[in-house]
C-alpha cells in the first residue's frame, strides 16, 4: 500500500479525464497534437446547442462537424500552422 504524503493527496481520475490522459499520452506518442473538444462542446451542450440526433445515429449535426472544426482551426492557429 502507498502511504507517502504525495499518494495521500491523490483522488481517483473521473473517467472523462482517464480517456484524455490516454488520448494524450497516444497521441505524444505518435508525435501528433491532441485537440480537446470536450470543454467546447460542454459549453454548447450548456447554452443548448444540439448538434447530435437523438437516435442510435452517431453521426453528428452539420453543426456538431462545425463545432469541431472551429476547436480544429483555433490549435492550428495557436500552433501557428494557419492564421
Amino acid at each position: 500500500m502507498l502511504r507517502h504524503h504525495t499518494f495521500l493527496r491523490l483522488r481517483p481520475l473521473r473517467r472523462d479525464e482517464v480517456v484524455k490522459v490516454e488520448c494524450d499520452f497516444f497521441c505524444a506518442g505518435q508525435c501528433a497534437a491532441c485537440v480537446d473538444a470536450l470543454p467546447t462542446f460542454q459549453a454548447e451542450l450548456a447554452a443548448g446547442t444540439k448538434f447530435y440526433l437523438e437516435s442510435c445515429d452517431e453521426h453528428p449535426l452539420p453543426l456538431g462537424y462545425a463545432i469541431y472544426a472551429k476547436v480544429t482551426k483555433e490549435e492550428l492557429v495557436k500552433f501557428g500552422v494557419i492564421k
